[in-house]
C-alpha cells in the first residue's frame, strides 16, 4: 500500500518532502494551542498578556508559522501545556 509520504516523496524532492513534514508538524502544534487557548475560555490577547508575548506572536503561533522558542515556551506554559523532548536512545525503545 503506497501512503500519501510516499506518493508526495515519489513526486517530488526530498526539500520539498522536508518542507511538507514541517508544515504538518507546525500545524498539528497550532491546533493543539487553539484547542487549549478555546478550552480554557481565552482570547488570543488574553494568552499573550499571561505569556509576556506579543498578540500577533500567539496569532502567528496558532497559524502555524514558525516563531521563537521563547515565545514557543511561554505560550504553553500560559495554557498549561508542556512538551517532552525524547533523546534517540529512548526513541529506539518505543
Amino acid at each position: 500500500m503506497i501512503t500519501c509520504e510516499k506518493l508526495f516523496y515519489k513526486n517530488h524532492n526530498k526539500t520539498e518532502f522536508q518542507s511538507f513534514d514541517e508544515e504538518v508538524k507546525f500545524d498539528s502544534i497550532a491546533l493543539k494551542i487553539i484547542e487549549a487557548r478555546e478550552i480554557l475560555g481565552f482570547t488570543q490577547k488574553d494568552v499573550a498578556k499571561k505569556a509576556r508575548v506579543r498578540q500577533h506572536q500567539v496569532e502567528n503561533l496558532e497559524s502555524g508559522v514558525n516563531c521563537s522558542i521563547t515565545a514557543f515556551l511561554r505560550i504553553c506554559d500560559a495554557l498549561g501545556l508542556f512538551f517532552e523532548l525524547k533523546s534517540p536512545e529512548t526513541l529506539k525503545a518505543i
